[in-house]
């Protein structure tokens, strides 16, 4: 049996007011300036932190993730030798 559009459509469950809500969004954000689209990249990686290992004496810092500075906080709650890593 061969589809069309609109058959392919009937066939998934018609396009609704929920894809159609969707079209319009991404249509204005396509289009207004992309102030809000593009940027979006950038808000879903992952945030890299600068941390002092608590168990190291010389105290350097090394790069480290969100669950690293979880396990030291868990391992001692006053742990705040970390910083966002704003060169990442």
């Amino acid at each position: 049996m061969h589809y069309n559009l609109d058959r392919a459509y009937r066939a998934v469950g018609e396009f609704g007011r929920a894809q159609w809500l969707l079209t319009f969004v991404n249509c204005v954000a396509r289009n207004a300036g992309t102030y809000t689209y593009y940027p979006f990249a950038y808000l879903v990686l992952e945030q890299k932190f600068l941390c002092t290992d608590p168990h190291s004496e010389l105290g350097l810092e090394t790069q480290c993730s969100a669950e690293k500075v979880c396990d030291f906080r868990s391992a001692d709650p006053s742990y705040s030798a970390y910083r966002v890593d704003t060169g990442y």
